[in-house]
């Protein structure tokens, strides 16, 4: 016997002894609690809706002693779904991102120990990015074009609407944590201390970050403007005085409602405006519709595998307006070779959402079926079976 052949069947031993331990594991789960996880929760979770998934899972939590949630996590994972606590965790960090946290439904004692945890490592992973963000370290670079000046402002929006993410999420923790009705005679140390945790010192940590973010962002405005009114005056560059153009209208907006302004400044902002009013014009109408492009084109809602919004959208201005946007632009791959992975992964999203009430979206294609709710296979990739 070679060594290729040894290695194939220790392979396959250890396959099979975890698949035996899998099914052990799972055969300590009661009948109806993993029929309600196969028809319930998996479902909702292919399906990509987050609160649909949670009234679902929430409530099963009463039934799932500690001991028992690594069994839960093996059933998920045949369904390659994430494990209980990330699920329970990424559910309620989308609603609170949406805010509409108080549609979920209140969470048990179990589930409140195995997501609080989570979400405070979440805000203490993005406190932790204030020494290296490029335009707070000590050895930060001025920028010298207006590329620099825009990959600037975006990292900064990326970590303004983090650090408003996880203002909410400690919010909601901590309202989680001090609201949870529990025997507390019944817990362990450790559980005391999850409970007990005090997300202020959190919070005024994102606060304070968040105040620096906003100093050093009018800082950054104030030196772009200075370098627009340069450019647009001095450059033969049609393309760089147009960038200039849309600069000095957007950024002479945010100057003329800052506190104690430079009157100066001010005062040449309008100046160039009036001097070079049909180029602000003509600029501004081209790069809105960029924005409205970039939104269609790489905007993913929080449901069904982003080509949806939620719900709430229906009744909510805040979430019709929402998506999630790429933190780097995306490059377009080329739609004719088949090899790699489509960028954008939705080339005409009509098309995905209007044609087929019933539908799974895969990597390359659209394939279509006609069977009943009953009886539809759930596979791992997103099943889709309303649009809205």
């Amino acid at each position: 016997m070679n060594g290729k052949q040894t290695a194939g069947i220790v392979a396959t031993l250890l396959l099979f002894l975890v698949s035996t331990q899998a099914a052990a594991d799972q055969a300590a789960l009661s009948k109806k609690l993993v029929l309600e996880i196969n028809e319930k929760v998996i479902p909702a979770y292919q399906a990509g809706k987050p609160l649909t998934m949670l009234k679902a899972l929430s409530p099963l939590m009463a039934r799932i002693p500690e001991d028992r949630v690594e069994a839960v996590d093996s059933l998920l994972a045949e369904h390659q779904a994430p494990t209980l606590g990330e699920l329970l965790v990424d559910a309620r960090v989308s609603l609170v991102q949406q805010g509409f946290a108080k549609d979920a439904p209140r969470a048990h004692y179990r589930e409140v120990l195995l997501t609080s945890t989570a979400m405070k490592d979440r805000i203490e992973t993005v406190l932790a990015e204030k020494e290296a963000h490029p335009a707070l370290a000590a050895d930060a670079e001025t920028p010298e074009s207006f590329e620099d000046y825009d990959d600037l402002f975006w990292k900064i929006h990326v970590l303004e609407q983090q650090l408003a993410n996880m203002t909410r999420i400690g919010d909601y923790a901590q309202k989680m944590t001090t609201s949870t009705r529990v025997n507390r005679k019944r817990l362990t140390e450790k559980q005391l201390a999850v409970l007990d945790f005090d997300f202020g010192p959190l919070q005024q940590g994102l606060k304070s970050l968040g105040e620096t973010l906003q100093a050093r962002s009018t800082e950054l405005r104030i030196e772009r403007i200075r370098f627009a009114i340069d450019t647009i005056r001095k450059s033969d560059d049609f393309k760089q005085k147009l960038l200039a153009a849309l600069i000095i209208d957007l950024d002479g907006n945010h100057l003329q409602k800052m506190e104690n302004a430079d009157e100066e400044l001010v005062a040449q902002v309008k100046q160039t405006r009036k001097s070079f009013s049909r180029l602000v014009k003509k600029s501004r109408l081209l790069h809105s519709g960029l924005h409205w492009w970039m939104r269609g084109r790489y905007g993913r809602g929080p449901e069904g595998a982003g080509l949806l919004k939620s719900e709430q959208a229906l009744r909510s201005p805040q979430a019709l307006f929402g998506l999630y946007m790429p933190v780097t632009t995306p490059t377009p791959t080329d739609p004719s070779d088949r090899s790699a992975r489509p960028i954008p992964e939705v080339d005409r999203r009509h098309h995905y959402i209007w044609l087929y009430e019933y539908r799974q979206i895969g990597d390359r294609k659209v394939e279509t079926h006609s069977v009943s709710q009953s009886t539809r296979t759930l596979t791992s990739k997103t099943t889709m079976s309303r649009f809205y």
